[in-house]
Order: structure tokens, then C-alpha cells, then sequence
């Protein structure tokens, strides 16, 4: 009699013996799910009765959520990717509790990323004040280290990220992802952020937009990346070619400005500098 363990999705009891014809007995152990988490602001723009950057926060969110599919490590019955819109930064520590008692406490996170617009404190809601505030009085529209110090995650041993897309956050020394990545709560987690001013793109590396998209419109088709950038680029990163900017070849993409890179750390460390196509890209990696 042969006795070997054979990973399964979590709904099956751990420990579980099954007899096979052939008189193997297969015991069947349970695997944890492991949870993508994207967060993206539902909100106005800042100012103005429009939504257009909620739709590009949104499209951001959903064209991740398209890379991870069809990235070689996924696993449908393994990994589930959960989308998810908040009002207010508070609400991203609600919807991890819930999620996770959801999961009855079992599930572990791999990965973390919110879509927003960001500054030196963290992640904003323009729209919704924050709990506990960075100021109650000058910044009550990000929220204070200490909430995302509270908030309950569970992550995988290895390999766990969480990414800042919005603007500045890894800008300079001690950046909120640098801080971030010290708390308890982030440890052994790599955090990711921008080190400029976060533009939509239709390409992880190089900053590409469109004559609609710089309008705040056109962001419900084609993919979506928030990469780095600077504002005097808007033009040169403008493709008025007659073809889709969505079809621009590797080599048709160096004519635009390259996206300023991202930093990640681990524990308070620096660990790479490098734009996001090093793990969220539409493209398959020649």
C-alpha cells in the first residue's frame, strides 16, 4: 500500500483518506487560498462633478487582475482575485477583516495593490475623510500610519507584495512604502511604489497615452498601467500615429518617454528599482 499526500483547493477536509482501486490510499490535505487584493478609489475627481479617473483607477485595477490570470503561477482553484472599490482609505482595513473572516481565517494574501491618487502620507480620498487622519485639521483625507499598522493581514511566507500606484509613493528617503515596509504588519512583504507622478499608460515600461485619454476619457478599452512620470512629458507621451497605441511595437515604444521606475522594499531595505512590467505586463516576456 502506497500512502501519498496530493494538494487540494480548501474546501476539502484536511487529513482526508480515500481508497482507490488499486489500494492506494490518496490523503487529501487542504491548501490555504491565497487572495490578490486590488483596491481602487470610487470617487469624483478631486474639484469637479466628473469620474473619469475612478475609470482609470478602475481599468488599472481590472487590467492586473487580467495579468495575474494569465500569469504562469496562477491557479484558478488556488488564487482568487478580489476587486474591490472603496470611499474612503479606511474602508481597505473593513474589507480585509471581512475577506478574511469570509475565509474563515484559513486564506493567506499574496498580494496587496491599490489604485489611487497618492502623496507623501499614503493613498487619498479626496471625497471621504479618513480614520484615524494624518492631521485632523491639514490631512484628514489620508490615513495615519497607525490604521494601516492596525490592519489584519495574513500573508504568505514568501513572496508576498503590496503595491502603491498612485503618485510619490516611494518618493525620496523614508517614502510611505519605506515606512510601510517597516511596520509589523508588512514584514517580509516587498512594497512597492511610485517615485514620481503616476499617469495612465497603455504600456507597464513606457509612458503612452492617447488624445482621448489625455481628456480623462477612452479608459474602458485597452489596458490600463499608473506609471511614472513627469508632466512636462504629456505630449511626448501623446501617440497621434494612425495605428492604436495599444498595437505600438517593442521597438515603435522606444520613441516615447521611458516610465519613471518604481522602488520596492523589504523590511525598511531597498531591494529593486525597476518599472512594474517586471511583474504586471499584457505582453508575453520574450
Amino acid at each position: 500500500m502506497v500512502v501519498y499526500a496530493e494538494p487540494t483547493d480548501e474546501k476539502l477536509t484536511k487529513g482526508m483518506l480515500e481508497k482507490t482501486p488499486n489500494h492506494t490510499v490518496v490523503q487529501k490535505i487542504s491548501r490555504p487560498k491565497e487572495l490578490i487584493l486590488l483596491f481602487w478609489v470610487d470617487e469624483r475627481n478631486k474639484g469637479s462633478l466628473f469620474y473619469t479617473d475612478r475609470d482609470m483607477f478602475k481599468v488599472a485595477a481590472d487590467t492586473r487582475a487580467r495579468n495575474i490570470e494569465k500569469s504562469p503561477w496562477y491557479i484558478e482553484d488556488l488564487h482568487k482575485i478580489y476587486k474591490l472599490p472603496v470611499l474612503a482609505i479606511h474602508d481597505i482595513g473593513t474589507r480585509v477583516y471581512e475577506i478574511m473572516n469570509e475565509h474563515e481565517g484559513k486564506a493567506k494574501i499574496r498580494e496587496v495593490g491599490i489604485f489611487s491618487y497618492c502623496g507623501l502620507d499614503g493613498p487619498i480620498s479626496y471625497h471621504s475623510i479618513v480614520y484615524p487622519p494624518v492631521d485632523p485639521i491639514n490631512a484628514v483625507n489620508q490615513m495615519n500610519i497607525s490604521g494601516w499598522a492596525a490592519i489584519k493581514f495574513n500573508w504568505i511566507k514568501e513572496g508576498a507584495m503590496c503595491v502603491l500606484y498612485g503618485n510619490q509613493s516611494a518618493w525620496y528617503q523614508n517614502s510611505f512604502a519605506e515606512k510601510l515596509s517597516h511596520l509589523e504588519n508588512f514584514k517580509n512583504v516587498e512594497v512597492w511604489g511610485q517615485t514620481n507622478f503616476a499617469y495612465g499608460s497603455f504600456f507597464p515600461d513606457y509612458r503612452v497615452s492617447s488624445t482621448d485619454r489625455n481628456v480623462g476619457i477612452g479608459w474602458s478599452y485597452n489596458p490600463v498601467y499608473l506609471v511614472g512620470g513627469l508632466l512636462s512629458e504629456g505630449w511626448a507621451a501623446t501617440c497621434i500615429r494612425l495605428k492604436s497605441a495599444a498595437s505600438l511595437t517593442r521597438e515603435e515604444l522606444k520613441e516615447f518617454p521611458k516610465a519613471r521606475p518604481m522602488l520596492s522594499y523589504i523590511n525598511g531595505s531597498k531591494i529593486r528599482k525597476s518599472h512594474q512590467g517586471v511583474f504586471n505586463d499584457h505582453r508575453p516576456h520574450i
